[in-house]
């Protein structure tokens, strides 16, 4: 999560780590382009991987997962930090059955 935490500093935004993870680890305050606080917010599942290799098919979400990102009443955002490197990626996702969802990174 540090390098995510540094990444958003980087934008100028504000990180806070959430006490415990229940299918949402933090969330981000985006400032605006005066650098002032805006009052908007998202809310960030992040997914830790070793390596590139563990995303070649997707990352595979329970559905109700899904289902409990899409009940807050703040946009959540799935995010991989792929180590070593600390690369920073955003899914998009495909339907691949009735149980879970693929979220691609490519």
């Amino acid at each position: 999560m540090d390098s995510l935490s540094s990444a958003i500093h980087d934008l100028g935004w504000v990180l806070r780590r959430l006490p415990s993870d229940y299918g949402i680890d933090a969330e981000i305050e985006i400032r605006d382009s005066r650098r002032q606080m805006s009052g908007a917010f998202v809310r960030a599942q992040v997914k830790g991987l070793s390596g590139l290799n563990g995303l070649a098919n997707g990352l595979t979400v329970k559905v109700g997962s899904i289902r409990y990102w899409l009940m807050s009443p703040v946009p959540v955002l799935i995010v991989a930090v792929v180590n070593p490197g600390n690369n920073i990626l955003m899914p998009y996702s495909t339907l691949t059955d009735t149980r879970s969802i693929t979220l691609s990174f490519n």
